[in-house]
């Protein structure tokens, strides 16, 4: 059983190298069989890289979390910063901010301009203190009533 097994083996590569070494189509076909091959080492790069990338955003996830276990604050620029001010802060609030003027500095957030009343100010200065990221708040604030 073992000697028809290696002699039909053989005969098969035979039979594989005869129709790649054909006169006539043996280049048409080595050539399909690069490319072929080609295409399927490609595929394999994309799925490592797809599952590299994968990885690496759960690693990513982990170091967060474990980030947010010891108390370590995410650290965002000053333009990223305001942004979150203004979409966590500043949108829900209610209050009319229309004179106020927001700088943002290595997490330090300045208030100048004024708010209505006394209530919208503590309101306003309590949303941006709760913003992940703020450090510190100097509040120049003035009130129109």
């Amino acid at each position: 059983m073992r000697r028809f097994l290696m002699i039909a083996g053989l005969v098969s590569l035979a039979s594989f190298i005869t129709y790649l070494l054909d006169p006539d189509r043996g280049r048409a076909r080595r050539a399909r069989l690069a490319d072929q091959m080609s295409a399927k080492g490609r595929d394999a790069a994309d799925a490592v890289a797809a599952k590299a990338k994968y990885q690496k955003g759960v690693f990513q996830g982990v170091a967060h979390e474990v980030a947010s276990v010891f108390g370590e604050e995410d650290v965002y620029d000053d333009a990223t910063l305001m942004q979150k001010v203004r979409s966590e802060a500043i949108g829900p609030s209610g209050v009319d901010t229309g004179d106020v003027v927001i700088d943002i500095s290595d997490g330090t957030v300045r208030l100048t301009g004024s708010v209505p009343d006394k209530t919208a100010r503590r309101r306003l200065v309590d949303l941006i203190g709760n913003v992940d990221g703020v450090r510190q708040i100097d509040d120049t604030l003035s009130t129109t009533s």
